[in-house]
């Protein structure tokens, strides 16, 4: 029954998008003359997914489906309206159900079975070089390429419904770009992709702030060059005391000199590193923190390699992640993470992509009370239709 709802679903939103005048893809920028403008994105995927430990395994196949809609209305050359709704669907959810609260279950994005207000966002254009968005908007600041992946904040990934709430300042300085997101958090947690054990329950935790400077040349050698450093005050417990959330990142791809006669070839990678952590014992994990590189540390990186349209519209890349167990920020791979993935992507149409990936993910530390580490590998096919 709910598969042929969600089904249904589908279908209907993708004959109204066909409809549409004019239509575009949407994941950035408002309308740029007076005027309203309509846009969304249907995705849907099956997975095939085996749990390993040790002896015992287990085999799941998952179909989900995530259909976005949204309008923006501009006013004038400086002033535009966003707002996008979202409903994520999958066969193994019990429910259907709207939610209004800017906090997810630890995993940085709403469950399957949720109907969402996405992004309800004013733009301001102060200058020809700054901007200002305030209201519940998506940022996305991933290694490049089509295999995004991110080590702090990604909102929006594969099939997740996620944002923040808060402003955007955006300021365009020369040949760089600087941004600075205010962020507010509940009691309860937040949207970002932060993971329990972080705190949000100090009054001082309620805003979180983020800064990042990215070049913006990405023609030639360098397809990315970009920093950013995100604080979230009293919001690491660590043996017994409240301290700052204060993560680094920094991500590079460069184009490779490569004289082919079809193609193009980025590599890339991003580090990532926070001061203090939550112990294992103030985070209730089963890990000896003596075999990560900096006991009240974190580290993590990625790598990728991207071959695009080494055939019009046939693209080939491989990522690969690592993250320590106390590192909770990214919503695209978990802590305590080896994570390899190789993904196939076939783009027939500008609007429509199809992917094909196969992934591989093990605990790096095995945990004290098991005797095996776990290993999941999964296979998953993925049509995404953007209007």
């Amino acid at each position: 029954m709910l598969l042929r709802m969600y089904l249904a679903l589908f279908v209907a939103f993708f004959l109204f998008s066909i409809d549409l005048a004019e239509a575009r893809t949407t994941e950035e920028s408002f309308s740029e003359k007076p005027g309203i403008d309509f846009f969304g994105d249907i995705r849907s995927l099956l997975t095939r997914q085996t749990d390993k430990r040790g002896d015992l395994s287990n085999t799941d196949y998952i179909n989900q489906t995530r259909i976005r809609l949204g309008g923006s209305y501009v006013f004038n050359d400086r002033l535009s309206f966003r707002m996008v709704a979202g409903i994520r669907l999958s066969t193994n959810q019990e429910s259907v159900v709207f939610r209004l609260q800017n906090k997810s279950d630890g995993s940085g994005t709403y469950p399957a079975g949720t109907i969402a207000l996405t992004e309800t966002s004013v733009r301001y254009v102060i200058s020809p070089n700054l901007t200002l968005t305030a209201g519940r908007f998506n940022s996305a600041f991933a290694l490049a390429g089509f295999i995004p992946r991110g080590l702090d904040r990604f909102y929006g990934n594969n099939i997740n419904l996620s944002f923040t709430d808060g402003f955007w300042l955006r300021w365009h300085a020369g040949d760089w770009i600087l941004h600075g997101i205010g962020s507010y958090n509940t009691s309860g947690g937040s949207l970002h992709a932060a993971r329990p054990p972080i705190s949000f329950s100090s009054r001082r935790s309620r805003i979180s702030g983020f800064v990042a400077v990215q070049h913006s040349e990405t023609e030639g050698l360098w397809v990315q060059r970009e920093a950013s450093l995100s604080i979230t005050p009293a919001a690491v417990l660590r043996n017994g005391a409240l301290h700052p959330l204060i993560t680094g990142t920094a991500r590079a791809t460069v184009r490779l000199p490569l004289e082919l006669s079809r193609g193009d070839y980025w590599i890339g990678a991003e580090l990532g590193f926070i001061p203090v952590v939550p112990s294992p014992e103030d985070a209730g994990l089963q890990v000896d923190e003596s075999l990560t590189i900096i006991d009240s540390s974190a580290f993590a990186w990625m790598a990728a390699a991207h071959a695009n349209d080494v055939y019009p519209g046939h693209s080939v890349g491989l990522h690969v992640a690592w993250l320590e167990p106390q590192w909770y920020m990214s919503s695209n791979v978990s802590p305590n993470t080896t994570q390899i993935e190789l993904r196939y992507v076939y783009r027939p149409l500008d609007m429509l992509s199809i992917d094909l990936r196969y992934r591989i993910r093990q605990e790096n530390i095995r945990p004290e009370d098991q005797l095996d580490r776990r290993r999941t590998s999964d296979l998953r096919l993925r049509a995404t239709y953007s209007f």
